[in-house]
């Protein structure tokens, strides 16, 4: 009965987080969801694993995707907070997306 909650939960937190990411705009945006995603997860492999989780429940559009990945463009090697945020963020799209279309290996 907890673990059936704690899913629920995490899939609320899913939905939470995917409808931030499809309302970003800017830098500040992005850097919110990392933010909110580190009061809960402490390093970031999780942060990562959860994105990818978030976006494979709730897959992202291509415009979407386009529109991170210029705000990702944007503030590459800058090395500063921007460019981690938007870097785990992008990452965990491609993740996503990878997981998503993942062929089974078959043995012949």
């Amino acid at each position: 009965m907890y673990n059936t909650f704690l899913k629920i939960n995490y899939k609320c937190y899913c939905f939470f987080i995917r409808y931030k990411i499809k309302n970003i705009n800017n830098i500040n945006d992005i850097i919110n969801i990392i933010k909110n995603l580190s009061y809960l997860y402490d390093n970031s492999d999780k942060i990562l694993e959860v994105l990818v989780d978030c976006l494979i429940i709730y897959p992202i559009d291509i415009k979407e995707s386009e529109k991170i990945s210029i705000i990702q463009q944007q503030y590459i090697m800058t090395n500063g907070i921007e460019d981690y945020c938007s870097t785990v963020l992008w990452l965990s799209i491609v993740q996503s997306i990878i997981e998503l279309n993942k062929v089974p290996f078959v043995n012949t």
